[in-house]
């Protein structure tokens, strides 16, 4: 992780001591990373213009904090700082056209394929078709149980699901023409369970900080080369992915 510190309106200079918080193989590389960010909240504290924040009537320090790659869930950081992680990313409902049902279950259709027709094969985000997504993911779903359809895309791209969902005896809505923050709030808000590609970082990561009690996230075998699911032991995130593998 790489970051630089901002003062006013003066950029650090890469000098600065404060200039990387790296860890390398070693065994205790998540220790130095701890290390590091305390030591970069200490100088950063030192070296930004305090703000006067009216709610707490304090001054506070705001670091600006970049990293080059993103973290991913299953990280053993997103496992022990999990309680952490959820409140200080908490998500304004002002972001939110819809939530739902607390008896609804999420699904998200990311549509890989639509985004990138010319590559999403080769980069191996392939996605569970309707079939597979009726009765493998979801398959425990009794008739009558209600289930929501999230897409970036227009609700057509997903009709093919909602016909399957349909054939079943479930009760389906797309929710769709929204924009990346009020999806993303959506998925939080899910209560039941949501289901969607572990591919999909913007979905981990709602299902990370959302309410959800059980998450089915699912890769293909297709795409599943080497790939190592994590295990959790933190309260609250122990037991509630349910990582699954579609043939």
């Amino acid at each position: 992780m790489q970051h630089q510190l901002f003062g006013g309106n003066e950029r650090v200079g890469t000098a600065s001591p404060f200039n990387e918080i790296n860890a390398g193989p070693e065994i205790n590389a998540e220790q130095q990373i701890v290390a590091r960010l305390k030591s970069f909240t200490s100088a950063a504290y030192e070296w930004h213009s305090l703000l006067y924040n009216a709610a707490s009537k304090r001054n506070i320090s705001l670091p600006f904090l970049f990293s080059n790659r993103f973290q991913l869930v299953g990280d053993p950081l997103s496992d022990k700082f999990y309680h952490q992680h959820r409140q200080f990313f908490r998500f304004s409902d002002s972001c939110c056209n819809l939530k739902a049902d607390p008896d609804e279950s999420v699904f998200h259709y990311r549509n890989f394929k639509h985004e990138l027709p010319t590559v999403w094969d080769s980069y191996g985000f392939h996605e569970a078709d309707p079939q597979q997504a009726a009765n493998d993911l979801l398959g425990h779903l009794m008739e009558g149980d209600k289930i929501a359809i999230v897409t970036r895309f227009s609700g057509e791209s997903a009709q093919s699901y909602v016909e399957a969902f349909e054939a079943r005896g479930l009760k389906v809505r797309v929710v769709d023409g929204q924009d990346g923050p009020a999806d993303f709030c959506f998925l939080m808000s899910a209560r039941k369970e949501v289901v969607g590609l572990t591919r999909s970082s913007y979905f981990m990561w709602a299902s990370y900080l959302g309410n959800a009690t059980r998450v089915i996230a699912y890769s293909m075998a297709s795409s599943n080369k080497g790939l190592q699911w994590p295990k959790f032991t933190s309260s609250g995130l122990k037991g509630k992915y349910d990582f699954r593998v579609i043939q």
